[in-house]
């Protein structure tokens, strides 16, 4: 698409999602996505993770496991909204 209004920008720099994966600020959860019949890439924050879906000594396990956290609610709901077709 032309005439856009960042045509001409100048990229300064850019953290990719695979940086940010490698950096620990995000978790890939995109095999639990596709067995849930979710078809693109999805990450979840680190903090996100921790919050909801990390198992430490003072949170035992849930039944479960990790991969169907609470977050996994979320990022359902949220594309839903956003109307994405898995």
């Amino acid at each position: 698409m032309s005439g856009g209004i960042w045509d001409d920008a100048v990229v300064i720099d850019r953290y990719t999602r695979a940086q940010a994966i490698a950096d620990g600020l995000l978790v890939d959860v995109s095999e639990a996505a596709r067995k849930r019949g979710i078809r693109v890439p999805v990450a979840v924050s680190a903090a996100a993770w921790a919050d909801a879906c990390e198992w430490t000594d003072r949170r035992p396990a849930q039944v479960g496991s990790r991969s169907a956290c609470g977050a996994w609610s979320g990022a359902s709901r949220a594309c839903r909204r956003a109307t994405c077709t898995p």
